[in-house]
């Protein structure tokens, strides 16, 4: 995998991403743009497999602190609207508004 690819999947991971799908899915597109011209989809260095792409996000996870700061941190990165509640059992959840 491209060194590029790998920066740019940790870069995600500190902004909170953490669906394998959507990390995927940047990746083509950044893929995309800054590869060579005529480089095939089929090219691993820059069209990484989903296992690929899961396996280096793995490599790059962080401690990310308890749930709530997670939830926050991911409201504020994907300008989402919404209010975490915990209820008496210390389950947290977030309702969008």
């Amino acid at each position: 995998m491209d060194p590029r690819l790998k920066d740019k999947i940790k870069e995600m991971r500190d902004e909170g991403v953490t669906a394998v799908d959507e990390i995927r899915r940047r990746l083509l597109l950044y893929s995309q743009s800054i590869c060579p011209p005529n480089v095939a989809l089929g090219n691993r260095r820059f069209f990484p497999t989903i296992r690929t792409v899961r396996n280096h996000m793995k490599a790059t996870k962080t401690n990310d602190g308890d749930d709530q700061t997670v939830a926050e941190k991911f409201v504020s990165n994907n300008k989402i609207y919404g209010i975490l509640f915990i209820n008496h059992n210390g389950v947290k959840f977030l309702v969008l508004v």
